[in-house]
Order: structure tokens, then sequence, then C-alpha cells
């Protein structure tokens, strides 16, 4: 699997759903992305998806620690508040038939269906949703990390 093709196809569908929502579409940025496959990494050694890692690293302290804040300070539509920038995370399987909470099963084979099925996955869910469609964010990186086992640790990080 080709992460940079993931991530090529990955900012792609992100614009569409951020287009479509009239938000400013978002540049793939390197070190997001490299930000991104280190926290993916973690994940997978620590077998968690989270964004405290355990040994108390944070979305604040990743992007502190390579000089993003303040510049990746997110405002917050509607208030006056910001995120210190924003991060999702998930796991998902390549390779493999994967059982929705639906009952539907697919199988992720290729780059593009690994990028929509990341999409999809963060779409349908609020929190994550809100983040993927901050309005002031314009740079984006999206880290993997792939297992032997062919498990997909992804995060999603942007400013």
């Amino acid at each position: 699997m080709n992460r940079t093709v993931v991530e090529q196809y990955f900012i792609e569908y992100l614009n569409e759903e951020r287009q479509e929502r009239g938000v400013q579409l978002v540049s793939q940025r390197q070190v997001l992305t490299e930000m991104g496959e280190s926290h993916s990494q973690v994940m997978a050694r620590e077998g968690e998806i989270g964004h405290v890692e355990q040994d108390g690293d944070t979305i604040k302290s990743r992007y502190e620690d390579r000089g993003l804040l303040p510049e990746c300070r997110l405002p917050i539509d509607g208030s006056n508040r910001y995120y210190e920038g924003a991060e999702n995370a998930a796991a998902t399987w390549i390779h493999r038939s994967i059982e929705s909470e639906d009952g539907t099963t697919t199988r992720i084979n290729s780059e593009q269906e690994l990028a929509e099925q990341l999409v999809a996955q963060w779409m349908n869910s609020p929190p994550h949703r809100k983040a993927m469609l901050v309005g002031s964010a314009d740079e984006a990186g999206l880290g993997l990390y792939i297992t032997d086992e062919n498990k997909v640790y992804a995060s999603l990080e942007l400013c």
C-alpha cells in the first residue's frame, strides 16, 4: 500500500467534503504528515487509538514540539476559543473483510478505498467531522502506519 497515494486521495476527498459545505480547502503540509505518521506509529506500538500517548504526549505538545504553535491555533467559529491544532485518530484494516456497526461487510484493497474509508469513518462521527470541517484550517497532513498484520493506524493533523 503506497501511503503517499493514500494521503493524496485523502486530501482530495477531504477537500470535496469541505467544498460542499463552503469551507476553505486545505493543502497538504509535510510537517503535519510527519507528525501524523509519528503519532500513528505510537498508537500501533501502544495498541490504542487516542490523542494522549502513554508517555503523556498530547495534541498540544506534538504541535509545540514541532514549533507549530501559536501558528496552528484554530479559532472555533462563533466563539472566542480555539483549538491547539486539530487531530483525528482511527484504525482500520486493509486486505481483510471488516464488518461495520450496521452489519455491512467491506474490504479495503486499494489506496483509493483506504482514503475513502477514512474520510467516511471520520465524517460519520460528529466530533471527528467537526475537526475535519474546522473553517480556519488551511493545511492538513494524514499520517499512516500499517502493521505487518495489515492493521492501519491513521492520524489527521490540521493547521
